[in-house]
């Protein structure tokens, strides 16, 4: 049913740390096993989903890239998901977390205005978790979001659109990374009745940034660019670094000169705007006609004896706002669209 052009598989990946990234390996392996990862259109990951994206997309593209007009079988897929699986556990066991706060001399640099733990964290990204793939030249000391794009000349292979999801802080909407371009995403009309906050345009082409037009040059001396220029060459790790920095965790990423009337762009985790990714699928056009939903979010625990302090009842009622959230948005979901969606999820955590 799926070769059918008419239909249009989405895939959510949602937020939930380590935790998510797990679960995520078990259910992308489950779609490899049964021939239906290949089918995938759309990939909307959001924190720890954004992790497994990204080493799914990286691992797509040496796939694809290296066949070189052989077709690409199911159990390409299968052995590929056991690749992704041993670079995920290889990085959790180097404790990117931690190693944030151990380099003095990063520690240092982060009292300037542009650089923070998270952008930190995206470096260690870049280096224990996706530059041991082995999908871009060794050469390259940092990749960048267009060095996403596949290019392929297998016939059978579907590329997939990987949209790692972020928070805007200063006006609560959803911000997009994707191997194109970044910024907003086009929300529903009828919330405009109600949202009266300013919207950011989005920058479709990260190429459209470079007033020179040298996209090649600007990479090359991506330190000295100033203004918009500089995020031509938009860095991979910060991207996944910007979708995952937990509130509490890790400070906001910060963007700098992108618009010109000097707005700071502050991104906090996606899971703040919606932890599911749902939203985002929906937003891209065409529509998706299909979707698959792995929920690792970890859902409130009931409480017999719930603390009636003041920090135990915002912690509380911060939970309790966050799984209504989550309740909502998936039940709506699966009223309008129960037919042709797979929902896969946590009733507890993972033991």
């Amino acid at each position: 049913m799926l070769e059918d052009k008419t239909y249009k598989l989405g895939l959510a990946l949602s937020g939930g740390g380590f935790r998510a990234g797990f679960f995520h390996i078990g259910v992308l392996s489950r779609m490899a096993d049964i021939g239906l990862l290949r089918h995938v259109d759309l990939i909307s990951a959001v924190s720890g989903g954004s992790i497994i994206g990204t080493l799914y997309y990286l691992r797509l593209k040496k796939l694809y890239e290296s066949k070189k007009g052989a077709e690409v079988k199911d159990e390409d897929y299968q052995n590929m998901m056991v690749e992704i699986q041993n670079d995920f556990l290889r990085a959790v066991q180097c404790n990117i977390r931690l190693r944030t706060f151990t380099n003095p001399l990063k520690n240092l640099k982060m009292c300037l205005p542009n650089y923070s733990r998270s952008d930190y964290a995206g470096e260690l990204f870049e280096k224990f978790m996706f530059k041991p793939v082995g999908a871009f030249c060794e050469c390259k000391r940092c990749i960048y979001m267009h060095d996403l794009t596949i290019n392929t000349t297998i016939k059978n292979a579907k590329i997939p659109k990987l949209l790692m999801n972020a928070t805007v802080l200063k006006n609560g909407h959803n911000w997009v990374f994707t191997n194109s371009g970044m910024g907003e995403i086009d929300r529903d009309k009828s919330l405009l009745f109600v949202d009266g906050n300013f919207k950011l345009e989005r920058v479709k082409s990260y190429q459209d940034l470079c007033k020179s037009n040298c996209h090649s040059r600007c990479e090359e001396q991506n330190k000295r660019k100033r203004g918009p220029c500089k995020h031509s060459c938009f860095r991979l790790g910060h991207a996944v670094a910007a979708s995952a920095s937990v509130p509490g965790v890790f400070v906001p990423l910060a963007i700098s000169d992108l618009y010109e009337e000097g707005i700071r762009v502050q991104l906090a985790d996606g899971g703040v705007h919606d932890n599911q990714g749902i939203s985002t699928l929906l937003s891209e056009r065409p529509k998706c006609t299909h979707f698959i939903i792995s929920d690792a979010s970890k859902q409130m625990e009931s409480e017999k004896e719930p603390s009636t302090h003041i920090p135990g009842v915002v912690g509380r009622s911060a939970s309790i706002l966050a799984d209504l959230v989550r309740e909502k948005q998936i039940s709506g979901h699966m009223k309008k669209y129960h037919r042709t969606t797979a929902l896969l999820h946590l009733k507890k955590r993972l033991s």
